[in-house]
């Protein structure tokens, strides 16, 4: 705090007072630099208003004071950052990271200034913001790229079963594949009625790979209903 008025003359003094209140008593600072100058810098303050003026006298004993100045110290603004979905996923997906609310962004690394992106390469994100004047900023989020599975192939253990039989049916593919599921079904529009994988799953749709967050694994068996032929 600075004083921009000029008071001159001969036995002139200066002292820095404070209050906690706009209306209060007003007694001399302590600590900070410059508390009998016309210029004043507080120690670090906690969070809370204060208030200053700065008391001229002259040897006369008349003493005059300024205006108030009203410091207001805040906390630090607690910064999160949401996922719309999971933060790990197959290359050519994203996922959109939103950050709490604030008055203005600036993302990590890439330097985005909005409040949400959408991400699609692995990385570190972080956001930091500014909430009434005060910045802080969030844990980092990261994303990661799983690599696609190689090599997958789908078998049957036979072509041809009678009602009421039981065929295996197997998959394989690349071995560092762990976040996928193994949709198991038949290939066609209209399968046969009745058909079911093991566990009560409808055998519908060809063997395909969905990202869905579980291990690839191998193996389930279907069943053909009695009534079938």
């Amino acid at each position: 705090m600075t004083n921009d008025g000029t008071t001159t003359g001969l036995g002139i003094s200066r002292q820095w007072r404070s209050s906690p209140t706009a209306n209060g008593t007003y007694v001399p600072v302590t600590g900070g630099t410059g508390a009998t100058t016309s210029s004043y810098t507080t120690d670090p303050l906690a969070i809370g208003s204060y208030y200053y003026r700065l008391y001229t006298s002259c040897a006369s004993g008349s003493t005059v004071y300024s205006n108030t100045v009203i410091l207001t110290s805040s906390a630090e603004p607690t910064v999160t950052v949401t996922a719309n979905g999971p933060t790990s996923f197959c290359a050519g997906g994203s996922v959109t990271l939103t950050s709490s609310t604030g008055n203005s962004y600036l993302w990590a690394p890439n330097s985005e200034t909005t409040s949400a992106i959408t991400v699609s390469t692995a990385g570190s994100y972080s956001v930091s913001t500014t909430v009434n004047g005060c910045a802080g900023t969030s844990a980092p989020v990261v994303v990661s790229i799983n690599p696609s599975p190689t090599g997958v192939t789908a078998n049957s253990s036979s072509l041809l079963e009678c009602p009421g039989g039981v065929i295996d049916l197997t998959a394989t593919g690349s071995t560092n594949f762990t976040q996928t599921v193994l949709n198991e079904g038949f290939n066609g529009v209209n399968p046969p009625a009745g058909w079911v994988i093991a566990g009560g799953m409808a055998a519908v749709d060809e063997w395909t790979l969905q990202p869905d967050g579980y291990t690839y694994d191998a193996g389930s068996t279907a069943t053909m209903p009695a009534s079938s032929s």
